[in-house]
């Protein structure tokens, strides 16, 4: 089946299999993670997801986590036939859109654990300000920053516009970067991609001091005024 999300919010995972011996950067992951594979999205509402299960009739390999109380629209097998049936052009896109997505997903998860949040919606707009700050904590320098934007709607799957790399290695330290990045493609399926982003990134060192544990693991103080 594929779901629409009417409310909430609902985490993506897919499980990769690496192997038993996993590299350092791979073992810190949160409880959900060890148990459901890797996040790779958040859905809310007007996402959807399910499309491959409908297309395929099989298993898409991913797990859906509800963060909050949740409220779905099921779309049926038989709901989908009749729809082939009536308008194929619809069939035909969703069916394009759903690979599409699912080989995102596949290759995001394959890099290894990663943090997902989004901004909130901009509407009516065509030059959103979005003016929002996240922080990322322990993350690695051989990693990167992905920032992928879409075109909010309302029923069905976000339209994908574009996202953006930053490779971590490559900034200064204690230094903001401000830049305006073009749009890339995830996959050459998505065609040509127009437009930028600005970005303002300030990769920090973590200056607490630590304690290292006789069992190796690391305690970090934090002390305030």
């Amino acid at each position: 089946s594929m779901f629409l999300v009417v409310s909430g919010v609902v985490r993506v995972h897919v499980s990769i299999d690496r192997g038993d011996d996993l590299p350092d950067q791979h073992k810190d992951v949160d409880e959900d993670e060890d148990k459901y594979g890797q996040q790779v999205a958040l859905l809310d509402k007007g996402d959807s997801y399910g499309e491959m299960d409908l297309f395929t009739k099989g298993a898409s390999g991913a797990t859906l986590v509800a963060s909050t109380e949740c409220r779905l629209i099921e779309l049926t097998q038989e709901t989908l036939d009749t729809v082939r049936e009536k308008r194929p052009d619809v069939a035909e896109a969703l069916q394009k859109r759903a690979l599409s997505e699912r080989k995102w997903f596949i290759e995001e998860a394959k890099k290894g654990h990663a943090t997902v949040k989004r901004t909130n919606v901009r509407n009516d707009t065509l030059e959103p300000v979005f003016e929002e700050s996240f922080v990322f904590n322990k993350v690695k320098i051989d990693s990167s920053l992905v920032v992928t934007v879409y075109d909010h709607d309302i029923v069905g799957s976000h339209d994908f516009l574009g996202k953006i790399d930053v490779d971590l290695q490559n900034l200064p330290l204690d230094t903001e970067m401000d830049s305006w990045i073009p749009l890339e493609a995830r996959t050459e399926d998505d065609g040509e991609i127009t437009g930028e982003i600005r970005v303002k990134v300030t990769l920090e060192l973590d200056k607490r001091p630590r304690i290292q544990l006789p069992d190796g693991n690391t305690l970090v103080a934090s002390v305030k005024d």
